[in-house]
């Protein structure tokens, strides 16, 4: 602990006071900003696909200079108070630093540095390295492009099907205060090399994602693995194991995650589900095996439902 850090956590008065900062900071920091109408337009929203959601978005990082100020703001106040925390969820990467600005159901917006330094130690890193798909589209503002060059890449999701490789598709130099799109499901890019720090208002859209994500050898350029391309199957993978593993068999739950819109996330409830309880999942099973939409899982079903003996 530095002298200056004991002498604040020494000094009561101090502490109130950088706490009235950040609470005053918190109350007032998305006032004037576009977010409260964004989060009402988005909230109209029952089904939207990605090019509606990011109809809604655009125009905030085409005029970003609502998130320029929130900057200066921040800048403000750690000159102002050096233990300043702002009130924001963190968000962190091996490559990137930010702040989450806003998250709703069908969008996530966040603010943050993608840092030279860390960029350089994971280039030293990688021997090969891999390219990946997220599997959903986004919009980036560049407020600072670092003088970044990206290299653009063609892979994800094909025809129903993930590509079996994917391909490279140009090289783009990154402008301060360009904006670009990237479809996540289809699209993808690396940031090869950056001259300095770069500072980037960055929004996921959530809606209309792939049914996965993938990601790629940089080396070979094959397919090498596939996962969730969306929190929620992320989450309902995650529940449905957590639920086997402390033996609860909940019927509602494991019925409804069986009835997921990604196949890989209706196989996994299944397969937890007849690990649990194969009774009680059993009709579950049958109908997967007759009606599922997907010609793979219905095949897997069939395979499964055949190896389980008929109750005596």
């Amino acid at each position: 602990m530095g002298p200056a850090l004991a002498a604040w956590m020494g000094d009561a008065a101090a502490r109130a006071k950088t706490r009235a900062i950040v609470s005053a900071f918190a109350r007032g920091w998305a006032r004037d900003t576009p977010l409260p109408a964004l989060a009402c337009a988005l909230d109209r929203l029952a089904e939207p696909t990605a090019e509606e959601v990011a109809a809604h978005v655009r125009p905030l990082l085409e005029d970003a200079g609502w998130a320029e100020a929130i900057v200066a703001r921040l800048v403000a106040e750690v000159r102002r108070d050096p233990f300043f925390e702002p009130p924001l969820v963190p968000l962190h990467s091996d490559v990137q630093a930010g702040l989450l600005l806003y998250a709703g159901r069908h969008a996530v917006i966040g603010l943050g540095v993608g840092a030279l330094d860390r960029m350089a130690a994971k280039k030293r890193r990688r021997i090969d390295g891999s390219i990946a798909f997220p599997g959903h589209a986004s919009l980036i503002r560049a407020l600072r492009g670092g003088g970044a060059t990206l290299s653009l890449w063609t892979g994800g999701w094909r025809d129903g099907a993930p590509l079996d490789r994917c391909q490279a598709a140009g090289i783009h130099r990154l402008r301060d205060g360009e904006l670009i799109a990237v479809d996540g499901r289809t699209t993808s890019f690396l940031v090869d090399h950056a001259r300095s720090d770069m500072l980037l208002l960055h929004a996921t859209i959530l809606a209309g994602t792939a049914p996965t994500a993938c990601e790629y050898d940089r080396a070979t350029l094959r397919l090498t693995a596939t996962g969730a391309a969306s929190e929620r199957a992320s989450r309902t993978q995650l529940l449905t194991t957590l639920l086997a593993a402390l033996d609860r068999p909940d019927a509602d739950a494991f019925g409804a995650a069986s009835r997921a819109a990604e196949p890989f996330v209706r196989w996994h409830a299944l397969r937890e589900w007849l690990a649990l309880d194969a009774d009680a999942a059993a009709r579950r099973l049958d109908e997967m095996a007759q009606a599922d939409p997907d010609p793979e899982l219905r095949a897997l079903a069939r395979t499964a439902a055949a190896s389980i003996p008929c109750p005596a």
